[in-house]
């Protein structure tokens, strides 16, 4: 204790300063804290050092190589026992993925086909129960196939038809090879639609990301992500998207490809299809 704390009257007498005591009580008070700390982290440790991979290695390669390398060691033994802890932690979820989905286990595999394949419903993407089917819903209004090496116009719509459904819903893609090419929404019709899809789309009148968009696929048009351009340079007799295409970089014209539509005949084909071609409108 303080020496203050005590004072000494008269002869053998002890006069005891009450204040002054209490606040030794206080310090010893706030060491007893500071041991109990000390015992919970001694506890800690001492678990630690229990599940811990490997302790008996780690403290011979450190003795033996220095504790610098011992802590190399440690910290990957450290990383091991996180993800055990992980696992365990996860592996309620895992257990009951696998009951909800035995039946459909081994129908979706994901990952590479050459090194490793794991059912996708063992990925976090395939935690999540599928209520309804999403769906893009497309009406094929004109259908080039390429039969015996020629292309032909296996299917079509009237040109009143196709403008008439340009008209109630002015979405269109465009599939080359069973594969979407791009996709179309105006907002500006024209009662000359058929024929500037199909073979006069730079007299077309109307304004590319003023009047109407062009994009990669469905999704690009619904985040509005990576909008297509048109060059300067028109190109004549041909439909639809004619000269637009991406752009790669800041400058310079946009990429088409010459990857556009027309009504094969008349010595006109469209460019580059091995199976066929086609303009789909969005129906729902």
């Amino acid at each position: 204790g303080q020496l203050n704390a005590i004072k000494m009257v008269g002869a053998g007498g002890l006069d005891v300063n009450v204040q002054n005591l209490e606040k030794d009580i206080g310090k010893l008070d706030i060491d007893v804290g500071t041991t109990r700390f000390k015992a919970l982290q001694s506890i800690i440790n001492s678990i630690y050092w229990r599940f811990l991979p490997q302790t008996r290695d780690i403290k011979y390669i450190a003795s033996h190589y220095g504790e610098a390398c011992g802590a190399f060691f440690r910290f990957h033994s450290t990383l091991l026992l996180i993800s055990v802890i992980t696992l365990v932690s996860y592996s309620p979820l895992l257990v009951m993925q696998l009951v909800d989905y035995w039946s459909q286990l081994g129908q979706n595999w994901c990952g590479s086909s050459t090194y490793l394949n794991l059912p996708c419903e063992f990925l976090f993407g395939g935690f999540r129960a599928v209520d309804s089917t999403m769906a893009e819903n497309w009406t094929t209004v004109l259908d080039v196939a390429v039969v015996n090496s020629e292309q032909v116009l296996r299917s079509s719509v009237e040109a009143t038809t196709f403008n008439s459904l340009q008209q109630d819903c002015p979405v269109l893609r465009h599939v080359r090879d069973c594969r979407v090419h791009s996709v179309y929404a105006g907002f500006n019709t024209s009662a000359s639609s058929y024929d500037h899809f199909t073979s006069a789309w730079s007299s077309k009148p109307h304004s590319i990301n003023e009047d109407y968009v062009i994009f990669a696929n469905y999704p690009d048009l619904l985040n509005s992500k990576h909008a297509w351009q048109c060059s300067t340079t028109a190109v004549e007799n041909v439909g639809y998207p004619s000269n637009c295409g991406v752009v790669y970089g800041t400058f310079g014209d946009p990429v088409a490809h010459q990857e556009w539509f027309v009504i094969p005949g008349n010595g006109s084909t469209i460019n580059g299809i091995s199976f066929g071609a086609s303009l789909q409108v969005f129906s729902g």
